[in-house]
């Protein structure tokens, strides 16, 4: 679903058939353990909610393309160099993978719900107790310099990242 300045509001009607949890992202962002949870709603079965977004669009100047990304402090989606769990790059998807990256340093595999990442192999039940042993390790991001434990990424936010805004939640 698109809306923008030229196609005006959009409307997205969703029947859940069960619980679930509805995430707010750009196309090249994906879903991650450390969302922001004013980024997400929670929809509970036979509930009804209205919900009004607001996007604010980021655009960089052509120019901005020819510095590298070290430079420029952002990455391209196209940019997916190292990038395995994603086909586009968004922190988002650099988040993930510094997270697929550190199941596998720590357990030797990576969760089942994972975007398949390695060739070594989803966690066994070994394995998953092994990152329910490293929990606060791997589900916990931190700055660098943080004292507590927890996951530093070096992850540079996307160009063209978008900020969405909830403006106003209703529940029917």
């Amino acid at each position: 679903m698109k809306m923008n300045r030229s196609t005006g509001p959009g409307k997205l009607w969703i029947k859940a058939f069960e619980d679930v949890r509805l995430f707010f992202h750009a196309p090249e962002d994906v879903p991650f353990i450390n969302t922001d949870p004013d980024q997400r709603a929670d929809i509970m079965l036979g509930d009804f909610f209205n919900i009004s977004i607001k996007v604010i669009e980021i655009s960089n100047e052509d120019e901005i393309k020819n510095l590298n990304a070290e430079k420029r402090g952002c990455k391209f989606p196209w940019e997916t160099e190292g990038l395995l769990v994603h086909k586009h790059y968004s922190y988002s998807t650099c988040v993930v993978q510094c997270h697929a990256e550190n199941h596998i340093r720590l357990c030797n595999c990576t969760h089942h719900l994972m975007p398949y990442y390695n060739k070594i192999k989803y966690c066994d039940v070994q394995g998953l107790q092994c990152l329910t042993d490293y929990f606060d390790v791997v589900n916990r991001l931190n700055a660098k310099g943080f004292e507590k434990q927890g996951l530093v990424c070096d992850c540079v936010p996307s160009c063209f990242e978008p900020e969405y805004n909830v403006v106003s939640l209703m529940k029917g």
